[in-house]
């Protein structure tokens, strides 16, 4: 773990090396008030002199590729494989797990696509693919939302993770009347169909 503090106070960076993050701290309030993908090894910490390149991501907008592509279709069809075989065991322990699990996934996705949800499990899937796309962005790190910072240049990584869910043209559609739609608060879900 490292920790580096911004010369005026404001803000700590808290290095994480066992999941690769960096949590950003207000210090005046003490939250989280960001979290930055950082690599392998996150400790080593110093003050930049020029320019960090940061891949920004619109979370809501990846979740809902993900949540439409084949990758999301063939996790529930091995979910609903398992339920299939725990029904034709009589597991009827097994079979009261998996028929929570179905629900809690689709609220969680709906969190993520409608409200503002962590999509750290979506970008756990592209793991072994993330270092590439940061090299095809010419970024060293990417995070949802951008810290304040004069050196801090942004580049927007949206489109290079969408792609990485062959979205159909009404996928990409439906990703712009997203944008047309602030996140819902959290007190509005779970979300009903």
């Amino acid at each position: 773990m490292g920790i580096l503090i911004e010369p005026e106070g404001a803000r700590a960076y808290v290095a994480y090396t066992a999941d690769s993050t960096v949590a950003v701290y207000d210090l005046q309030t003490l939250a989280v008030v960001g979290k930055i993908i950082a690599g392998k090894q996150a400790d080593g910490m110093g003050l930049a002199t020029q320019k960090t390149r940061v891949g920004l991501y619109n979370s809501r907008a990846v979740a809902l590729a993900y949540g439409r592509s084949n990758a999301h279709q063939e996790m529930l069809d091995k979910l609903y494989a398992e339920v299939r075989k725990a029904k034709a065991a009589g597991d009827k322990k097994r079979l009261a797990e998996l028929e929570k699990e179905g629900p809690a996934l689709q609220d969680r996705l709906h969190r993520q696509v409608f409200g503002n949800a962590p999509i750290d499990d979506i970008l756990g899937g592209l793991k072994a693919v993330l270092p590439e796309i940061q090299a095809k962005a010419h970024v060293q790190t990417m995070a949802p939302e951008a810290p304040h910072d004069p050196l801090i240049e942004v580049v927007d990584m949206t489109s290079l993770l969408v792609e990485q869910f062959h979205p159909t043209k009404e996928t990409l559609k439906m990703l712009d009347d997203l944008k047309a739609h602030p996140p819902l608060s959290p007190d509005k879900f779970p979300v009903n169909d």
